[in-house]
């Protein structure tokens, strides 16, 4: 098996544990990242190893880098990213909307990427130089214009009180200058809703890499825009995102340019 159709059937696997337990009571713990705590389920741990199992067995010379367990390095020019459920705290509260998410890099650059919501089966592929697919049907982001009519999604990951305290600033001035405001929780999805159309705008600061790996390609492959909060192209540690159809961009960063700086 090559490693895009291993993308694939991986991430359709791990969607298929996720839908499984989704209904089911299911414990939860949490986790310290960077001091704060974060949901964790027994699901998410066992989706990823079950991925991890599978992709030692396929590949055992890749690095494979996950949400849960961590990092193991390979010696090969391939790395895995795996997002069990990004969404957990949706999944547990059974609201349903999370996906899981795959990214495969080759020598630093992301290649491929599979998003999955098993729920509504949408499953979002992209590979580099090739577009960006929902079901297998090429997506491109809306053609919305006008600012007053767009739909924001917005994550404010986890964040320090300095930056949430930000966020209430810059979305209370949103708030009244676009059509609908929302907070989802499922950063890949979102990346994903606004590369087929869905929504038209997503602002996010702090998210990890299993967050976006798969989410940014999907957009920059389907035509959409992606920067930080200043309007420059993302750089290896960016982790806060301007994303939009490309068309409302400028305006967008006309609002979070100012408050670039501080993010932390």
């Amino acid at each position: 098996m090559n490693r895009l159709l291993a993308g694939k059937h991986l991430v359709l696997k791990a969607g298929w544990i996720a839908k499984k337990y989704f209904r089911r009571p299911i414990h939860f713990s949490f986790k310290k990242n960077n001091n704060i705590s974060e949901v964790v389920t027994p699901v998410d741990l066992l989706i990823e190893q079950t991925v991890w199992h599978s992709l030692h067995k396929l590949f055992p010379e890749d690095t494979v880098i996950g949400e849960e367990l961590g990092t193991h390095t390979g010696s090969s020019e391939f790395t895995w990213y795996i997002d069990p459920i990004d969404g957990t705290q949706n999944f547990y509260k059974k609201i349903g909307f999370f996906n899981t998410a795959v990214a495969l890099e080759q020598n630093g650059e992301v290649i491929a990427g599979w998003i999955y919501n098993p729920l509504s089966n949408d499953l979002f592929f992209a590979e580099k130089g090739k577009g960006a697919f929902l079901n297998g049907k090429k997506i491109n982001p809306s053609s919305q214009s006008k600012f007053k009519d767009a739909y924001l999604f917005y994550c404010d990951g986890k964040c320090s009180k300095k930056e949430l305290d930000l966020f209430g600033i810059i979305f209370k001035k949103l708030r009244s200058r676009v059509f609908e405001l929302r907070k989802v929780a499922s950063a890949n999805l979102e990346f994903a809703y606004i590369a087929c159309g869905r929504a038209d705008v997503f602002v996010c600061t702090d998210l990890k890499l299993v967050d976006f790996k798969a989410g940014l390609l999907l957009l920059t492959e389907a035509g959409g825009k992606a920067t930080d909060w200043a309007g420059k192209t993302p750089g290896q540690e960016t982790r806060s995102f301007v994303v939009s159809n490309g068309i409302l961009h400028s305006k967008i960063i006309s609002e979070t340019k100012p408050f670039a700086k501080k993010l932390k």
